[in-house]
């Protein structure tokens, strides 16, 4: 369901409206994208989890390489600190049914 902060999110970060969509990975009853644009300016890691119990998805985001992502402000949904690899790669953590927006801190 939206709220406040999902809706206060998608003002907030131009990525979450428009550009490249991209699923970037999966584990259990968790989903993570990728939006933006193409190339990685401004883009965004998103992982949602509909699940009853915390998650880690292994995501591969090559637009994201070397980037140490910080939490987009979103109710319960703040986890550790992801650095993704510099090959893309990078494990989420992801608490039961609740969601991450992952941005570059620049």
């Amino acid at each position: 369901a939206w709220t406040r902060a999902s809706f206060a999110a998608r003002h907030a970060l131009p990525a979450l409206r428009r550009g490249a969509f991209r699923v970037a990975g999966t584990a259990d009853d968790a989903l993570a994208f990728v939006r933006g644009e193409a190339g990685g300016a401004g883009a965004v890691l998103v992982v949602v989890n509909a699940g009853d119990a915390a998650v880690e998805v292994r995501v591969r985001a090559p637009e994201l390489a070397g980037a140490a992502l910080e939490d987009h402000a979103l109710p319960a949904g703040a986890g550790p600190a992801t650095t993704v690899a510099d090959d893309g790669g990078a494990t989420v953590h992801v608490g039961p049914r609740t969601g991450r927006i992952l941005r570059s801190p620049g």
